[in-house]
């Protein structure tokens, strides 16, 4: 089995994403909280 085989589609794509953003830039992947304040509305179901 090849080290670097992709499992899923969702993993290629996350892998390109990365590829794409190597730069000094942040970004986030969907299980990372980018925001405290989002975090505690989205928990309280909070909407406006």
């Amino acid at each position: 089995m090849a080290k670097n085989t992709i499992h899923s589609i969702e993993e290629a794509v996350e892998d390109w994403c990365k590829h794409q953003f190597e730069s000094p830039s942040d970004y986030y992947t969907k299980t990372q909280s980018i925001s405290v304040f989002i975090e505690s509305r989205r928990e309280d179901g909070v909407s406006h």
